[in-house]
């Protein structure tokens, strides 16, 4: 296998960083994996007992907080290429084209074969418009990068001032669960395709008809429905992550291009800094965000999430400003810290073994329990995939530089090794 950038040319704070976010994102995304949509997005006014504990763990610790780390990190990425390219004097522009065009057919896969919740492909576009700010002045960019982030805020807090919405929720579509309808949508799900097709079009897939598909459905049927899903969040994802995730993507070129994330241990009191401001604003944000949040009115909910938002943001940078403290030491970060290091590593790798993993417990090519769990239960698999992510990736990480996806994408980059 080709060697990437030799560890001693690495920035292990960066590898850290990589490997923490990549583990936080697993509680959020795993409920996409095991259970309907329309049960997934379930908010804790509609839960009870530990269902409704677990989504407030997941909301209180790691919803938006690690999306942010990885897209400010992919921001640093796009910087450390630049650089890199320049020093070689080869074309950063013809170098990002194409691999970000790898990228790209990453994540169509990865939502065809996989799952619909894939981040690669929005990943890859966003570069593709955003990789050339890199020459843009540090002031520029994080300004720009702040009028992105404020979007998907500006927007939900208008929602929340909205004078017209109903006092008892947003009513879904899927929310009949009378046995007759279950009956129907279940059988619906094994119905000839021209039925089938017909019921994917209707509108919102019903949890009993999501269910049975992925849960003994035919692969190809799963494939029709995956599509489907990701084709319906578009609208989510086009209003809320996608400026979300370019603001922070120029963030990141704004943090690296000064060297700030570059040079760790000659900035120990910035790491200081992002840690008690991030946690002593993200905190108490978070903690208000529980006034509104569970309420049955709907305004008051957007306004929940709307704090949700700006908090996730001053936690994230807490998160970012902790892990650099840990480790901007001149010996470098302690060894306690090299499993996650192995996992930040092998970040491109360990995101699609998560999808493997996953799919296989919960799909009906693998164990078929799709369903089976509630939002409590699901973090006994959680625990179980960051043990074993951190267990392979620490063996693997002693015998090569480099995860085997990530020599994939190199290959379909360079064509070769470029050492």
């Amino acid at each position: 296998m080709e060697q990437a950038t030799p560890p001693h040319r690495r920035i292990p704070f960066l590898d850290v960083l990589r490997g923490v976010a990549m583990l936080g994102i697993l509680p959020v995304n795993v409920p996409y994996f095991a259970l309907p949509v329309a049960v997934a997005d379930k908010g804790v006014d509609e839960l009870r007992g530990g269902a409704a504990l677990a989504a407030v763990v997941t909301d209180s610790l790691f919803s938006f907080r690690f999306i942010t780390l990885f897209s400010f990190l992919f921001g640093v990425g796009v910087l450390l290429l630049k650089q890199r390219c320049d020093a070689r004097g080869v074309s950063h522009a013809a170098v990002m084209v194409r691999r970000l065009g790898a990228l790209a057919l990453f994540g169509a896969l990865h939502i065809v074969l996989l799952w619909s919740g894939d981040i690669l492909l929005i990943y890859a576009v966003l570069g593709f418009v955003f990789f050339a700010c890199v020459r843009w002045r540090v002031v520029t960019l994080g300004c720009a990068g702040a009028l992105l982030v404020m979007i998907p805020i500006l927007l939900t807090a208008a929602l929340a001032a909205w004078p017209s919405w109903p006092t008892d929720g947003i009513a879904s579509a899927s929310g009949d669960m009378s046995e007759e309808t279950v009956a129907k949508m279940t059988a619906a799900a094994h119905a000839p395709m021209n039925e089938f097709l017909h019921a994917v079009s209707s509108g919102e897939l019903h949890p009993s008809f999501e269910t049975a598909v992925y849960r003994d459905g035919t692969f190809t049927r799963q494939v029709i429905v995956r599509v489907a899903t990701w084709l319906a969040d578009l609208k989510f994802y086009g209003v809320i992550v996608v400026p979300r995730v370019a603001g922070l993507m120029l963030l990141g070129m704004a943090c690296a291009k000064p060297g700030w994330v570059l040079r760790p241990v000659e900035s120990r009191r910035a790491f200081r800094r992002a840690a008690a401001w991030g946690l002593g604003a993200g905190v108490p944000l978070q903690a208000l965000c529980w006034l509104y949040l569970p309420d049955s009115e709907t305004r008051l909910q957007y306004f929940g999430y709307t704090l949700l938002q700006i908090a996730s943001l001053f936690m994230a940078a807490g998160y970012l400003g902790l892990v650099g403290m840990i480790c901007a030491r001149a010996s470098g970060p302690p060894a306690w810290t090299r499993p996650l290091s192995a996992v930040g590593r092998t970040a491109f790798s360990n995101y699609i073994l998560q999808s493997l993993m996953c799919t296989a417990l919960f799909y009906s090519w693998g164990l078929g329990l799709f369903g089976r769990f509630d939002r409590a239960s699901l973090w006994g698999v959680v625990a179980g995939v960051w043990a074993f992510q951190l267990a392979v990736s620490s063996v693997y990480a002693r015998h090569f530089n480099m995860g085997p996806l990530e020599t994939v994408w190199r290959r379909l980059t360079y064509g070769r090794a470029w050492r």
